[in-house]
């Protein structure tokens, strides 16, 4: 199964296909399922995902009667099991973005730091007030900077916010 935002689907069909990646030879179905922004989207019944547009891509919409074929939609992605909550902010355009999920308040929150200055995401994160915090998307000339941010936090919200790293798992 891929989940994939509506407006995607072709595109990801298209560049399969391109990719000589075919039905009849995979050894197994691909089963496209679609979700909209903003509307609660249904894997079980105690899992669902919601979707809503971030501005990362906003500016690159300029473009889009010249690029009809292009969706421009980037979003960021609120989990939801029975009793926990994950907001993953995906790439992002601005610092308002982490804010898009405001009613709810995440067990975890995933958020890049590359294209918003990682001491404003964490200033953010105050206010957002998840349970645990994984940084991710980031360069290695970014580690020394969010060390040190992060080293000057009080110790109760430096104790809960981690950089992601290669082959990191957890539970939430």
């Amino acid at each position: 199964d891929i989940f994939i935002h509506e407006s995607l689907k072709t595109v990801i069909e298209e560049f399969l296909l391109s990719c000589y990646l075919l039905q009849e030879r995979m050894g197994f179905e691909i089963r496209y399922k679609t979700f909209i922004d903003d509307e609660r989207f249904s894997i079980t019944d105690e899992f669902t995902i919601l979707a809503r547009k971030n501005s990362h891509l906003v500016k690159l919409e300029k473009y889009s009667e010249k690029y009809p074929f292009l969706s421009f939609y980037c979003a960021s992605f609120l989990f939801k099991t029975t009793d926990k909550k994950l907001i993953y902010t995906s790439d992002i355009g601005s610092e308002e973005d982490l804010f898009l999920f405001r009613e709810f308040v995440p067990d975890t929150l995933i958020s890049e730091v590359t294209h918003i200055p990682p001491s404003a995401i964490i200033e953010k994160i105050s206010k957002i007030n998840p349970g645990k915090v994984y940084l991710t998307h980031y360069s290695d000339d970014d580690i020394l900077n969010i060390s040190e941010i992060l080293a000057n936090l009080p110790d109760n919200l430096m104790a809960g916010i981690k950089l992601a790293v290669d082959g990191l798992s957890f539970e939430i």
